[in-house]
């Protein structure tokens, strides 16, 4: 090829490194700026191969769903799977062709776009609104409330007819927050005078047999109870003069315990005399001075204190301390993979307290994910610098609980057992997947085929997820309006079931939500969608229907210290909901979706509360008041709708 006929397909490359243009339209060989600058024009520079795009298999892409997606739209329109049992469809079902879901009764698709929100990164955090194209606020991690923004309030307007104090209810849910526990401490005093307000040590000793042998032991391993008596011995050794840093962590690392587990089912079972909410403010002073002390006990203290925190509803200071916890575990080398010691006498003290980091890398990795998912924050504990590997026999173990009931359970401490955690691990990886290709600014680049294609893919997982639990645990595909998991399980078994499936549900709503970052063309603000987008929000919708259905039937078996932790989910699925019914008024499930509502705002009332405090009391208030306004614009929502349809005459 020629140098002219190259020079009038491509800049030279000089040009091309200085993003000119290359002028070659003269006589000359060279292009304007190396003719005057003497240099020679040359074209030797690599180019990257351009991609040739497959236009079969991009359009076959862009046209189908997943497997699971047909499977789950079947299931809506035949009333298949909405028993308690496995709903696994066949392998005639799954070869059936995809009917579009007329779940959320949104027209077909005539013409539509998706627009990157590439000056607005921020609103593709999982914490945003978004529906049918509108970004209509945040939601709180505090409580889940939502924040709209003035475009959320208009758009409820223009489906509504009616202004609402919707936004003062979320505001009033900012102000009514607990206020820090340093403020509202103990007159200042010295780390001396403090280390003088430790609780009886017998007193310690018999909570703690209690918490080993107690679920709570189970799912939270953070003491191991040789390592731990090391600590009490330190902790309760006389002091000689004046307390050292060692002496100073183990006495808050004591006191961080008896404030967390004092707000659990085991402080029930056994007569404390101890006012969990003193040892919190104690540890927390206390920890100030050893702020910088990397260790098990400080590990331990920080994560015991981030726990206190959460179940007594300071969720903000959970958040920070959890920040903490995570830079101490990897600092302690906790995100790398320790194998199980064999336990007894053969295990050395540097064993178990490997093994201990270990556990506590993977409580702090757990609610990493969730807290990532909640706030929208990005997660600090990543899969790039951390060794994912499960702990050694930890699927099996899923299932297993020997001696597990209400009130008799056998001590953990030395018992070949796994522990189970708040939370499947191989579901927070998945999580960290879903933050990561669909809520983090560079999902905000995603063209609209590759947003499905990762939708698609993520479903899939979250899919074969499901399928790899146990029957016992395995979450339904639709949960029914009758579902009643108290009848049949106890305690400990329902709560692993509860659990799982609300975060199933949950982050089918999430992966499939992002379906409402999609803008649309339409005329007079009707919305369009293509069938991918609308069987995916579809789906997002009636996965909040069954965290609904399910939560309210195992509401009254739920022990009272998982308040704050649960009370996230419904309310996720009710701005959900009440989205949809706001988008899709006229759609036939409208107004069963307004009287969901109203039952939900009844069982919420009756969510087990350990202790009921004003401020609980005040929450609970708040939470009534804002779902009794959403069902209020939902009804006016519908109303406006039949008002505007037009009236069909008969003509005969």
């Amino acid at each position: 090829m020629s140098a002219s006929k190259l020079q009038s397909k491509k800049a030279c490359d000089a040009c091309h490194r200085r993003k000119i243009g290359c002028d070659t339209s003269g006589p000359e060989p060279e292009c304007d700026w190396c003719l005057h600058h003497g240099l020679l024009c040359t074209f030797d520079r690599v180019r990257g191969r351009k991609k040739i795009r497959n236009a079969r298999a991009r359009a076959r892409s862009e046209r189908s769903l997943p497997a699971r997606i047909s499977d789950l739209e079947e299931a809506l329109a035949r009333g298949i799977g909405l028993n308690l049992g496995d709903t696994s469809l066949s392998s005639s079902s799954r070869s059936s062709t995809s009917r579009a879901a007329s779940t959320i009764g949104l027209d077909s698709a005539s013409s539509i776009s998706f627009v990157p929100l590439r000056d607005q990164v921020a609103t593709t955090s999982s914490c945003q609104i978004h529906f049918a194209g509108h970004h209509l606020g945040s939601v709180s991690c505090h409580n889940g409330m939502p924040f709209f923004s003035a475009k959320g309030q208009q758009w409820i307007f223009s489906r509504t007819g009616e202004w609402s104090p919707i936004q003062k209810l979320s505001d009033l849910g900012t102000r009514n927050q607990l206020p820090s526990l340093v403020v509202q401490t103990l007159p200042a005093q010295d780390a001396s005078e403090l280390l003088k307000c430790m609780p009886d040590r017998a007193a310690v000793e018999s909570i703690l047999n209690h918490f080993q042998s107690s679920m709570f032991g189970l799912i939270f391993p953070i003491i191991d109870h040789v390592l731990f008596g090391y600590t009490l011995d330190m902790a309760y050794a006389p002091a000689d003069g004046q307390e050292t840093p060692g002496h100073i962590s183990a006495k808050a690392c004591v006191l961080a315990f008896m404030s967390f587990v004092g707000l659990t089912r085991t402080a029930c079972t056994v007569e404390m005399s101890v006012n969990p909410d003193e040892c919190a403010t104690t540890a927390t002073h206390l920890l100030a001075d050893v702020f910088e002390d990397v260790s098990v006990m400080s590990l331990q203290t920080v994560f015991m204190l981030l726990l206190y925190q959460t179940l007594s509803g300071r969720l903000q200071t959970a958040m920070m301390l959890h920040a903490v916890a995570c830079r101490k575990v990897v600092l302690l080398g906790g995100h790398n993979y320790v194998p199980r010691p064999q336990w007894g006498a053969e295990a050395s003290h540097q064993e178990r307290e490997s093994y201990r980091i270990r556990m506590l890398f993977w409580l702090c990795y757990v609610l990493d994910k969730d807290i990532a998912m909640r706030s929208g924050q990005p997660p600090i504990l990543v899969e790039d610098f951390c060794d994912l590997t499960l702990p050694e026999r930890y699927e099996e173990s899923q299932v297993f609980f020997p001696g597990l009931d209400d009130h008799e359970v056998i001590f953990i401490a030395d018992a070949a057992l796994v522990p189970r955690f708040p939370g499947h691990l191989p579901l927070s990886i998945l999580k960290e997947k879903v933050c990561r290709h669909l809520y983090s600014p560079s999902a905000s680049q995603k063209s609209e085929s590759e947003l499905l294609r990762m939708v698609r893919e993520l479903d899939d997982e979250l899919e074969s997820w499901r399928i790899s639990l146990p029957i016992e645990i395995r979450p339904v595909l639709v949960v029914p309006e009758t579902s009643n998991p108290n009848s049949s399980w106890k305690l400990p078994t329902t709560m692993r079931q509860v659990m799982t499936c609300l975060d199933y549900h949950y982050l089918m709503t999430m992966i499939h939500r992002v379906s409402g970052r999609c803008r649309t063309g339409a005329e007079e603000g009707r919305v369009s969608w293509n069938s991918g987008f609308q069987s995916s929000l579809a789906l997002s919708v009636e996965a909040s229907r069954s965290t609904l259905f399910y939560l309210r039937g195992a509401a009254t078996g739920l022990p009272s210290e998982t308040y704050w932790v649960i009370i996230f989910y419904p309310m996720s699925a009710l701005i959900t909901l009440f989205c949809n019914i706001l988008i899709n008024p006229l759609d036939p499930r409208a107004k069963a979706d307004i009287e969901l509502l109203k039952s939900t705002s009844e069982f919420l009332q009756h969510l087990p509360i350990r202790r009921l405090t004003e401020y609980e009391t005040t929450h609970m208030e708040m939470i009534n008041d804002f779902v009794a306004e959403l069902i209020r614009l939902g009804h006016y929502a519908i109303e406006k709708a039949e008002n505007e349809v037009p009236h069909q005459f008969d003509l005969d």
